[in-house]
């Protein structure tokens, strides 16, 4: 199988942010694929992937909370699954580590 390496992008403002999740699944959207969002359901996923357009919705308060809080969830996840080995360098990868939501 062929791997291939997918160039880091840093978004310059919150709407190039938008276009950059445009292009894949995110953890955010991914309970739309299996039919147990209570937020979208599939076709929407479908649509928003497929149209030109970017979707921004104005964040609510738990949004909020939730982007605020985001690093410290990954981290601890992380470090529940794999202990004391969890690396920064590896969770910032965006290729061979994981891809957070942000």
């Amino acid at each position: 199988m062929t791997r291939h390496k997918r160039e880091r992008t840093v978004p310059v403002d919150r709407n190039h942010w938008l276009e950059l999740r445009r292009a894949d699944v995110t953890s955010t959207e991914v309970g739309a694929l299996f039919g147990i969002s209570p937020y979208m359901t599939r076709f929407e996923l479908w649509h928003q992937k497929r149209s030109s357009g970017v979707v921004d919705v104005e964040p609510s308060e738990r949004m909020q909370w939730g982007t605020r809080l985001q690093d410290a969830i990954n981290f601890s996840e992380c470090f529940l699954l794999v202990g004391n080995q969890v690396d920064n360098a590896i969770a910032d990868d965006p290729v061979d580590g994981p891809r957070f939501d942000r």
